[in-house]
């Protein structure tokens, strides 16, 4: 996955670097190593994302990868926003994966609801994150 990525950053490198990454869910667990593997990547938005226990993912060797990930992003800007109910990544297993982020630029927020219940606040919230990091990381 992370590869393929890879390869479609090389192939828009003609409108401009990557900046951003955000991922809902099982996009949000795998964009860890997505991330980690792109410098170019200054912010990241992982949405209802950890540690997941159900759904036959759960599995410890799994975590490696996202623990491993999570600490390599140092340099770049991130935001965890979950829901206080999800049944996929309870609030513990959520905390496990961002004490794992070594960025000095994170932040983790909860919401109100279950796994797919995605606030308007919620979305606002990454929105404008992105929008403050990407205007911070832009030449003037």
């Amino acid at each position: 996955m992370v590869h393929d990525w890879q390869e479609v950053v090389r192939s828009l490198a003609a409108i401009g670097p990557p900046l951003a990454y955000v991922g809902f869910s099982m996009g949000a667990l795998f964009g860890f190593p997505t991330a980690a593997a792109m410098p170019s990547i200054k912010a990241a938005v992982f949405v209802v994302s950890g540690y997941p226990e159900v759904g036959g993912i759960d599995d410890e060797p799994l975590n490696v990868l996202p623990t491993e990930s999570a600490s390599l992003l140092q340099n770049t800007s991130v935001l965890m926003v979950n829901t206080i109910d999800d049944h996929i990544f309870p609030v513990a297993a959520v905390h496990r994966l961002f004490d794992a982020v070594r960025s000095a630029d994170k932040q983790l927020s909860f919401w109100e609801g279950a796994h797919d219940d995605w606030p308007e606040e919620m979305i606002a919230t990454s929105e404008s994150f992105i929008g403050t990091r990407l205007a911070a990381a832009s030449p003037s």
